[in-house]
């Protein structure tokens, strides 16, 4: 009957040391998993960061262009108007001279 108890406490012990490792194997398999884990949520963050820098880095270079854009139609537009004024005021020259030189005869 001793053997019996002494070999029931033996396999208990062996029972509660195998659950301890499994305990410990399954602690470490979570810590390494949540440690992953931490990992890729950081380097996701950092991807998106660089993503993020570059769609505004595109976005500033885009509407820099469109400004450099408008600036020189706008240059265009007031070297015309200014084109269209000088030839006003010569073609108003031209008839004051040619009134002026008229008159004279």
């Amino acid at each position: 009957m001793q053997e019996i108890v002494q070999r029931m406490l033996e396999v208990e012990r062996e029972a509660s040391s195998r659950i301890a490792a499994a305990e410990a194997a399954a602690a470490k398999r979570l810590e390494d998993a949540r440690s992953e884990a931490d990992h890729l949520l950081n380097q996701a963050r950092q991807e998106t960061a660089a993503e993020a820098r570059e769609l505004v880095a595109a976005a500033r270079e885009e509407a820099g262009q469109e400004r450099s854009e408008r600036v020189r139609e706008a240059m265009q537009d007031l070297e015309d108007r200014l084109k269209t004024l000088q030839d006003k005021r010569e073609s108003v020259v031209q008839r004051m001279v040619d009134v002026l030189f008229q008159g004279e005869q």
